[in-house]
């Protein structure tokens, strides 16, 4: 299964976005390791399992989403993470 490399340029600070994520994450059980640097994440959503991983360098967030259902486009996954961080 394809995976989905997703860059966002933010100029949020990646220590408050983390922790904005953690508490999101916490309503959907989501599994997530890491820091505001890097990491990993697993959360099912939809009736499906989405992982991945992320990691930051200067204002860019990059994710990787290496399980996802086939059915969703990778351009669906970019735009509810970038509605998520106001992008």
């Amino acid at each position: 299964m394809p995976s989905c490399n997703i860059i966002i340029e933010t100029k949020e600070d990646f220590t408050k976005l983390f922790s904005r994520a953690l508490i999101e994450g916490e309503k959907y059980n989501a599994q997530i390791n890491g820091d505001s640097t890097c990491g990993g994440f697993k959360v099912k959503a939809l009736g499906s399992i989405y992982k991945g991983n992320y990691s930051t360098l200067g204002n860019r967030l990059s994710i990787t989403i290496t399980q996802k259902p086939f059915y969703i486009p990778c351009s669906v996954i970019e735009g509810l993470i970038k509605n998520f961080l106001g992008s």
